[in-house]
């Protein structure tokens, strides 16, 4: 659901997780709420908790951009995957050499 910007992340719509591996494979809940693009984007930096990983939005195109200074590995192979959100494709997995930006520019969010 959009409504003037935000997206409201349902658990039992299967849009609230994010699976990633660096170092370690990882798997995080986002909390259900309403979000715009630079709030999810701070909440997912916030649970990620790796002062190298950053996730960035270009306010040109309103592509997302994911980086770190090590090699990481997205994964959107679940239905609980919050990565047609953020504008991945799910049921891909996605490396990265220090940044990567999904292919669509729909994230589904818009910033005032």
């Amino acid at each position: 659901m959009v409504v003037g910007g935000l997206r409201t992340i349902f658990p039992d719509g299967g849009s609230n997780m994010f699976k990633y591996y660096l170092s370690e494979l990882k798997i995080i809940t986002i909390p259900v709420g309403n979000y715009n693009a630079n709030s999810l984007i701070t909440i997912l930096n916030t649970l990620i908790d790796d002062s190298n990983f950053s996730i960035t939005i270009s306010r040109i195109t309103g592509k997302l951009k994911f980086s770190h200074n090590k090699d990481f590995i997205i994964y959107t192979d679940n239905d609980c995957s919050i990565g047609s959100i953020l504008g991945f494709e799910l049921n891909n997995t996605y490396n990265s050499r220090v940044g990567l930006t999904p292919r669509r520019a729909d994230s589904h969010f818009s910033d005032p």
